[in-house]
């Protein structure tokens, strides 16, 4: 009796296994993946006590490279970037303020997956170091332009991240990506300033493969939010280019 139900058992145990879904093993392998090439443009607004003292940059441009290594679920974000722009000084009619910026952050992400959409949430990094040269000499008496005048300009802090990525095409997919600095840090000469937070949003549209290119939006500003940038903001938007190259490989579970 036995031995007749027992060829049984075994078929019914291979057939329940084949449609009984298996959990799939976490990768532990660690992937350098494939730098990524960014670019953009936009515009830039600074303002000082806003009813007094504002700039206006028309011709923001960027180049910098996304970069992110993994393992298994774990993620390693990097971004480096280069800014360059000019602008007048409203209270010192021809003098020209000139700022090289670097563009930097680092971050440790989770990585998961909830219904359709890929997810990835951490903390990490970010800040903005400007070298600032000026057509003439800072002015003597205490001014909010002052700050204008500051040979470098710091502004870093620790970063809240969320983003997702839907595929909703093998060929074409969608992403957002937030970001948010409750403290952010200012180093510069100037007027004082009060708290400071930074808020980021970045929409994605991607082509090709998974991570073949992507046109990308962005949305950047950092204000105090007691009065919600009456007494300082800084404001960049604009459109860009991401490219992969796809030399070192791709990572199928990469969130935008």
């Amino acid at each position: 009796m036995i031995r007749a139900s027992l060829p049984l058992v075994v078929a019914v145990g291979v057939s329940l296994g084949a449609v009984m879904p298996s959990a799939i093993a976490a990768p532990t392998e660690f992937k350098l993946n494939t730098p990524k090439l960014r670019t953009s443009v936009g515009w830039l607004t600074e303002a000082i006590a806003a009813e007094t003292l504002d700039l206006r940059v028309n011709d923001l441009a960027s180049l910098g490279v996304d970069w992110t290594p993994s393992w298994g679920p774990w993620a390693l974000p990097l971004h480096i970037g280069q800014q360059g722009y000019q602008f007048g000084n409203p209270d010192y009619p021809g003098v020209l303020h000139r700022r090289q910026v670097t563009v930097g952050s680092l971050a440790i992400e989770r990585r998961y997956r909830w219904a359709s959409l890929a997810l990835a949430s951490g903390i990490g990094y970010q800040g903005q170091w400007s070298e600032v040269s000026s057509t003439a000499a800072a002015p003597a008496q205490p001014a909010p332009s002052v700050f204008w005048f500051s040979p470098r300009i710091a502004v870093h802090g620790i970063e809240l991240r969320q983003r997702a990525a839907a595929t909703l095409h093998p060929a074409f997919g969608v992403g957002l990506g937030l970001r948010w600095t409750p403290l952010v840090t200012l180093n510069a000469r100037g007027p004082a300033l009060p708290v400071l937070t930074r808020l980021s949003v970045e929409p994605a549209l991607t082509f090709g493969t998974r991570q073949g290119f992507a046109l990308l939006g962005f949305a950047d500003a950092v204000f105090d939010p007691g009065t919600w940038g009456a007494t300082f903001q800084q404001v960049q938007a604009g459109i860009g280019l991401r490219v992969d190259f796809g030399s070192l490989g791709r990572d199928p579970e990469e969130v935008l």
